[in-house]
């Protein structure tokens, strides 16, 4: 950067001293040839030429080291503007990744609290099938034991209208089931 700095500075100050200065040769000088012929005068002789040679090489090398010191500062911004673009991307990928994490451990979470929601339907529905399989063998022996009341009706039913009532002694329920039975089967 100083070695720029400090060929950008000579180049101005060659440049400013050979545009504002007169350093012109005067007419008195004279470019001859072998027969003391005036070739050139003043300001055509050669010392003019390499006057001119200099302040254009001085004017094109200034004119280049602007164009450059431009593209530096220009690159050195745009560098900034890169770098803050490349964190900016860091931080969108980041975020993205942190999104992305996120919603993938939220999707983790609701099928878990799914499938423990199932889970505990399932345990439900698996009881009200044992309460209901329970409910069943119930009413199937009650259902088993009305038919067997009802046989038993029938039995002593015929059996009294059979036997016209006697006068026996008859103390329960079973002690005429019983009687009714022993009818049936002498028959």
């Amino acid at each position: 950067m100083n070695k720029y700095i400090t060929l950008v500075t000579i180049n101005i100050v060659v440049f400013v001293t050979l545009t504002f200065t007169k350093t012109w040769p005067s007419d008195q000088i004279r470019l001859l040839d072998e027969n003391l012929n005036t070739i050139a005068r003043g300001t055509e002789t050669l010392y003019h030429q390499w006057q001119s040679w200099l302040f254009i090489f001085s004017g094109l090398t200034l004119l280049t080291l602007i164009i450059k010191g431009l593209i530096f500062f220009c690159d050195k911004e745009h560098q900034q503007q890169k770098a803050i673009l490349l964190m900016s991307l860091k931080q969108i990928k980041q975020k993205e990744m942190d999104y992305q994490r996120n919603t993938y451990n939220e999707i983790q979470e609701s099928v878990q609290q799914w499938q423990d929601e199932l889970t505990l339907k399932g345990k439900e529905i698996e009881a009200d099938l044992q309460e209901m399989k329970k409910q069943k063998k119930m009413n199937n022996g009650l259902l088993s034991q009305k038919t067997r009341q009802q046989k038993q009706k029938k039995l002593i039913n015929s059996y009294l209208q059979g036997n016209g009532l006697t006068n026996q002694k008859i103390t329960s329920y079973i002690e005429l089931l019983n009687n009714a039975k022993n009818h049936k089967n002498i028959k």
